[in-house]
């Protein structure tokens, strides 16, 4: 299920369209799940299926050699912290865990950050590759949640996905014009992708 709503996309950024039957209606549908998808490609989201919609990750992390006191979360926004471990083994025994004690969570548009206090019984972060890991619960339950330009730039990609949605660019075309081939027009515009930009996570993951 979308997180945006197909009514806004209509009134809002195709003023120009008409009265739409039930076809037009899953059409645009579509587009707003698609521009969704998109985004959440665009702006590094985990998963096989990237989405914006809340959900639980399990992220295999490490942190930077350059600041062990902190551990990025490259996820947004970041709701809940089930529990975080770290093990060079990877093993991620009782004993491994960071309890939530031990560090403080700041978050920001783009992940959060996790920030060990000077009390904590861990020193640093593991800078190993994949020797922490983090169970979180982190994206957009709805669209009221969402930063409003975020939210502005996915709906100008689904109504320009909607208006270019016949058109084709032709990419080769034979010197006897006998063949062709084409592509749909589907590049993100500028104004867009400048947004997804400023959105874009914090360091890469794999995660499930």
């Amino acid at each position: 299920m979308s997180l945006l709503s197909t009514t806004t996309l209509k009134v809002d950024y195709l003023t120009g369209l008409s009265a739409s039957d039930s076809v037009t209606e899953a059409t645009l549908g579509r587009e707003v799940t698609r521009a969704e998808a998109v985004a959440a490609r665009e702006l590094g989201y985990p998963g096989t299926v990237p989405t914006l919609a809340s959900g639980s990750y399990v992220l295999r992390l490490a942190a930077s050699r350059l600041s062990t006191d902190r551990l990025a979360l490259p996820v947004a926004p970041v709701t809940a912290i089930a529990s975080v471990y770290q093990d060079t083994d990877q093993v991620f025994g009782a004993s491994t865990e960071v309890v939530s004690t031990d560090y403080e969570r700041v978050d920001y548009p783009t992940g959060s950050l996790l920030i060990l206090l000077p009390s904590s019984v861990a020193s640093s972060w593991y800078t190993g590759e994949r020797e922490i890991k983090a169970t979180v619960t982190a994206g957009y339950a709805n669209e009221a949640a969402m930063p409003a330009d975020l939210a502005d730039a996915i709906y100008l990609l689904a109504a320009s996905r909607w208006t270019r949605r016949n058109t084709r660019e032709i990419l080769n075309k034979s010197a006897d014009s006998q063949s062709e081939s084409f592509r749909d027009f589907a590049a993100i515009p500028k104004e867009v992708a400048d947004i997804f930009a400023r959105y874009a996570l914090m360091g890469t993951v794999g995660a499930s």
